[in-house]
């Protein structure tokens, strides 16, 4: 357990760094940690530092704690099946049949037919230009912008499969559920 410094802590702090020539955070501190008044600040200052990155870290676990009880992403990137609406506070999670629906394309593709995560992409890659009405090589020639290259591929197909092994463990574990009760 971290304790918080008390008053007269800061102050010896303030004492030592203004001793010291410190500005704010930032330290010009040239040590001859041979001397015991250098090994003390340096001591003191390593120890301040390490506070402050622990007492950070608590905060950070406390927020993202809190979002992940109300299910609100705390980044940019959403889990897999998952997709993100909402703006700031209103930020939410929503199943993306979408992408689940590709995770299971790719899962069928390389299961069934042994197909590689190259061919897979090239084959969602076409699938996707003929969906949105547009070319899956570009006309003159060069590399377009891939939404789902083969290491995504790999990824998703992975992701899925996880996804299939959780819903398939729910589904057994309310149907013994269910003969429990009988």
């Amino acid at each position: 357990m971290i304790v918080a410094p008390t008053p007269a802590d800061i102050y010896t702090y303030t004492l030592l760094a203004s001793a010291s020539g410190a500005e704010g955070y930032r330290f010009d501190f040239k040590a001859d940690l041979a001397t015991a008044h250098d090994r003390f600040v340096a001591t003191l200052i390593a120890a301040v530092a390490e506070w402050e990155s622990a007492v950070t870290s608590e905060r950070c676990r406390e927020v993202a704690q809190r979002l992940k009880e109300e299910g609100r992403p705390r980044g940019n990137k959403a889990p897999y099946g998952k997709k993100i609406i909402g703006r700031k506070k209103t930020r939410r999670f929503v199943d993306d049949p979408e992408q689940r629906r590709v995770g299971q394309q790719i899962i069928r593709l390389r299961d069934e037919f042994r197909l590689s995560w190259e061919t897979i992409s090239d084959h969602i890659e076409e699938a996707l230009a003929r969906y949105e009405n547009r070319r899956a090589r570009p006309k003159w020639g060069g590399h377009p912008k891939r939404v789902y290259n083969p290491r995504h591929v790999h990824r998703v197909y992975h992701q899925e499969r996880k996804f299939q092994d959780e819903e398939r463990r729910r589904a057994d574990a309310e149907r013994k559920q269910e003969l429990a009760n009988l």
